[in-house]
């Protein structure tokens, strides 16, 4: 099932971030999905294109720069973040992804090879941010966030209402960082309902995994909301998309065949041996 993640976070996006299952208070520097003209994304594999900030850089004709379309992606084809950029797009979208498999919020606090804390630091302050006549102006970029699944995996057996308290504090920094450095424009993802994912599902110990995994993702989305209010209390000109993947990733396995991209859909509860990559 979650080997399709990129067909439903594009079902989702297609709705339009203004649309349910998303919400946030539209400010004075948003200017309408229509008119946005760059994004930059953060986030783990599920987001991941592979993009080099040393090389290809996103244009007219090639919105996501580097590497050739669809990119390397851990759905071995287009993800939500090609999709926005090169289909469900209402104008063009040029996409500086960081994006990086195995990423964590914050890798002192969950170990990670690569965090959001290191695509802020390494890959967007150094090559976007400090370039007054950069390739991004606050009014036209979205600066988009999708964090939590390998947060959430590697640490729901633990204390994870304390360690989500530091994770947040760093996430809120982060958001922080980006609003000094420009950013007015944020989509912040929520935590998909890993508690169904067979990699969780599949052991001996699923009747103990099963609801702690539940209660950490229900903390962590719970903390995404406050944390998408407190930015919008916090900075009168920040417009905060807060899209609720989790909903939409239930209503799928529940019933795939309500919408048109997921009707195909054979098993949605264990790995499907007819999924096509």
């Amino acid at each position: 099932m979650f080997s399709s993640v990129p067909i439903i976070a594009t079902l989702a996006l297609s709705m339009g971030i203004e649309a349910a299952p998303s919400r946030a208070l539209r400010r004075s520097q948003y200017p309408g999905f229509n008119k946005l003209e760059s994004m930059f994304v953060f986030g783990d594999s599920w987001s991941r294109t592979g993009f080099d900030t040393s090389s290809t850089q996103p244009s007219a004709s090639n919105p996501l720069g580097n590497p050739d379309y669809p990119g390397r992606t851990s759905a071995n084809g287009p993800n939500w973040v090609t999709y926005l950029t090169t289909t469900y797009n209402e104008s063009l979208l040029l996409t500086y992804n960081f994006g990086t498999s195995g990423a964590t919020l914050d890798s002192d606090l969950v170990t990670s090879n690569f965090d959001v804390l290191d695509e802020l630091n390494e890959l967007f302050i150094p090559y976007y941010a400090t370039t007054a006549d950069g390739p991004w102006t606050s009014a036209s970029t979205l600066f988009a966030v999708w964090i939590g699944v390998n947060d959430i995996n590697r640490s729901y057996m633990s204390d994870y209402v304390a360690l989500n308290a530091q994770i947040f504090a760093q996430y809120r920094a982060v958001l922080d960082n980006l609003y000094e450095l420009g950013a007015r424009n944020f989509l912040l993802l929520n935590a998909p309902p890993l508690e169904r994912s067979p990699s969780v599902t599949g052991f001996e110990t699923a009747p103990v995994r099963i609801p702690r995994c539940l209660n950490d993702t229900i903390d962590w989305n719970t903390r995404l909301e406050s944390l998408q209010s407190d930015i919008e209390g916090a900075y009168q000109d920040a417009t905060v998309f807060y899209l609720d993947i989790n909903t939409l990733f239930n209503q799928v396995i529940d019933d795939p065949t309500q919408f048109e991209q997921t009707a195909g859909y054979k098993n949605t509860t264990a790995y499907c041996e007819a999924y096509i990559r």
